[in-house]
């Protein structure tokens, strides 16, 4: 009997790298055991208030078919959601909110803090060099009335919400949603759904506001990341030992800017726990 190597990333591997897992298959083996051990058991929330499914390509695939069946190549990663690029983008930007909104007190907060830890096209990083508050010509980005902690907060379950649509969870676990590959396509397929929920933070992902008609600070936000991940697919090369992953590459271009945009945060992390240390030796 044939066997074939697969890999399945789950739902918690849009944030977190190091979480595929991978598992050699007969070829009869039906797809349902291999999501029952390898995707839902890493899941962040139960199986029964969320859809569980194996994506390929952005198309579903059937549980109760055999491995043989799919003609899946040895190696092969399959999806734990059918939209991985905007889950993890998703997944990165909150990261950087929430380190904002938890490492940095309020009134403490600076339009430089701001710029060292939000990733943002290059004409917002320059804008406003001279530190005023003033808005400018591109509209109020960095003015800190803008990054209270209420508006941080508001953001963050805006993203969550969304997230959570396109990983099927909790009551959104109904709504099947077309691939979405970019922010336009994000937008649209998510119409359908504030429709039906009625949610209160939809204004905030908006390709234009009505403000300034500059796009919302969470579509700059998922848009620079969504930069990101194409210039670091242009640039990955897989490992040499593709299935094994001996030489401890990243096993494709997503998991190296999941693994990358995590780094990030640790550096800063560890540079604050260098930080504390020598300030606690020159007390001593």
């Amino acid at each position: 009997m044939v066997q074939v190597t697969v890999r399945v990333r789950p739902k918690n591997g849009y944030t977190y790298p190091n979480k595929i897992k991978t598992v050699t298959l007969d070829s009869a083996d039906r797809l349902e055991d291999l999501l029952q051990k390898h995707a839902s058991a890493t899941s962040a929330t139960s199986a029964t208030s969320s859809h569980a499914a194996l994506y390929l390509n952005g198309r579903e695939l059937p549980l109760n078919s055999s491995v043989a069946s799919h003609n899946l190549d040895d190696g092969v990663i399959l999806e734990a959601c059918k939209s991985p690029l905007l889950s993890a983008t998703i997944s990165a930007v909150l990261r950087d909110l929430e380190y904002v909104q938890k490492k940095t007190k309020e009134e403490k907060r600076t339009k430089n803090l701001l710029k060292d830890v939000l990733q943002v096209p290059v004409y917002l990083v320059n804008e406003n060099d001279d530190n005023s508050d003033n808005s400018s010509k591109n509209g109020d980005f960095w003015n800190l009335s803008s990054w209270t902690n209420e508006k941080l907060k508001q953001r963050i379950i805006c993203l969550a919400t969304i997230k959570k649509i396109l990983q099927r969870d909790d009551r959104y676990a109904v709504h099947d949603i077309p691939l979405c590959t970019d922010c336009k396509s994000l937008y649209e397929n998510l119409q359908p759904v504030w429709e039906r929920h009625k949610n209160h933070n939809r204004h905030l992902f908006k390709p234009s506001t009505k403000k300034n008609g500059n796009p919302s600070t969470i579509w700059i936000l998922l848009e620079q990341k969504l930069n990101i991940q194409m210039q670091i697919v242009a640039e990955h090369t897989p490992p040499r030992d593709n299935v094994n992953g001996d030489n401890h590459g990243s096993l494709d271009a997503l998991e190296e800017f999941i693994r990358l945009d995590t780094l990030r945060h640790q550096s800063d992390d560890d540079k604050n726990t260098s930080n504390t240390g020598k300030r606690r030796k020159t007390a001593a």
